[in-house]
């Protein structure tokens, strides 16, 4: 065999040089990809040690409570690793923080879910942090040490500038009854103002409505006069405002000319209440109970329109002689097809002699307008008379105007409920 050329040889080197320089390129790639899995594997372990359903509460600096669960799954999600072209599959965790509204674990009708968008663990310090967010109540941060199946740590919405501390324990068996949203509450309304208070029963309903989660719908009636008088306005709200963060819950509606706006936790509602007529009226407080609440020291009881008055008339216009002895009766009902569900009818009854005689003329009220805010009344009489009554309304008194369709202002009346 002869010597082959410098050139040959050349190239046979090289050729040589470059496959190994691709054999422990490969090599190296083929370690770093190893390496990966490894911590991977290693990951996945330290994570299953946090992995798992919990529950517990979350308590705000203000004392107030709200049940949550904690999901976090392991997820493998696929990682780009820098010089290679494939993905790698590191275990993540994943899951939601989620504020619960049910009667037990099994109803899942009543909760609204955070998304969890970050979960880390560190294991050496037995930490973990977590990001929860929803597209209507911004973030949730909560930061725990872990100790066996608890965690324990604090938590803050930064949206809202709320915060607190957490507790949560590894759910295991048939886990406790929470506390529900929905339910009936009895409650008591002020009128600072007026150092006055009236009671008012208020029904919370929920649904589950995907993927937003809890819905939270409420009826309002404000009562007038005792616990059990049929004397209510009904106000609906369709769309009940609250934050399962903060605790904080509005009822408002355009068609409602009131509105309550506080806090719900532990089975009460505080806040204040307002009217669209007057604005501000006072402190309002409800309590999950269909018994009447206690009002002691609260002041005096708003009374109810209902009943029947009785006073004087003074002719202010010389053309018109009316008896000076008048007894006005109104009767409230309920009625579905009324502005907030009540209808107002009564009697003028004008005494010839003195009262509980039989000489009187009687005219029904027909047309009777009576704000229950402004306790301004407007009231007509049916028949050949056409007078008008426009008074304002105490706590047991009507007082104001007669007026005639043909001579204009007639008398004053002033009667009290008897």
């Amino acid at each position: 065999m002869g010597k082959k050329p410098a050139s040959v040889l050349l190239s046979f080197f090289l050729m040589l040089v470059v496959t190994a320089c691709a054999k422990n390129t490969m090599s190296d790639r083929d370690s770093r990809r190893e390496q990966i899995r490894n911590h991977a594997d290693n990951k996945r372990k330290e994570l299953q040690l946090v992995a798992g359903d919990y529950r517990g509460v979350l308590v705000q600096d203000n004392g107030v409570s709200q049940n949550v669960s904690l999901r976090l799954e392991i997820k493998d999600i696929p990682t780009p690793v820098e010089g290679q072209v494939d993905p790698v599959l590191i275990p993540t965790l994943t899951g939601y923080v989620r504020f619960d509204f049910g009667g037990s674990r099994d109803d899942n009708t009543e909760y609204i879910g955070f998304a969890i968008q970050k979960a880390e663990f560190d294991s050496k310090q037995d930490k973990l942090d977590v990001i929860a967010s929803h597209s209507d109540y911004k973030e949730i941060i909560l930061g725990f040490r872990r100790s066996s199946d608890e965690l324990k740590g604090t938590w803050t919405a930064p949206a809202i500038a709320v915060s607190g501390t957490a507790k949560l324990a590894r759910a295991t068996g048939t886990p406790p009854a929470v506390e529900a949203l929905r339910g009936e509450y009895a409650g008591i309304l002020r009128r600072e103002s007026e150092r006055l208070y009236q009671f008012g029963h208020l029904t919370v309903t929920t649904s589950f409505q995907p993927p937003e989660g809890l819905k939270v719908s409420a009826i309002l009636r404000v009562i007038f006069g005792e616990w059990a008088s049929t004397e209510y306005l009904t106000y609906r709200f369709d769309k009940v405002q609250f934050n399962p963060v903060s605790g904080q819950i509005v009822l408002k509606s355009e068609s409602a000319d009131v509105m309550f706006s506080g806090r719900v936790g532990r089975g009460e509602m505080q806040g204040e209440w307002s009217s669209s007529y007057t604005g501000k009226l006072g402190a309002a407080h409800f309590r999950k109970s269909t018994s009447a609440p206690d009002p002691s020291g609260l002041g005096t009881l708003f009374e109810a329109l209902r009943g029947t008055y009785q006073g004087s008339v003074k002719s202010t216009n010389p053309q018109a002689n009316l008896p000076e002895r008048a007894l006005v009766s109104f009767v409230t009902s309920q009625d579905l097809s009324q502005p907030n569900g009540i209808k107002i009818t009564g009697n003028l009854r004008f005494y010839l002699g003195p009262f509980g005689s039989l000489e009187y003329i009687e005219m029904p009220l027909v047309d009777i307008q009576y704000n229950f805010f402004t306790r301004k009344l407007v009231a007509k009489t049916q028949g050949e008379y056409k007078l008008t009554i426009k008074a304002d309304v105490s706590l047991r008194d009507i007082f104001g105007k007669i007026y005639s369709d043909a001579l204009g202002e007639v008398a004053n009346i002033e009667v009290t409920k008897q």
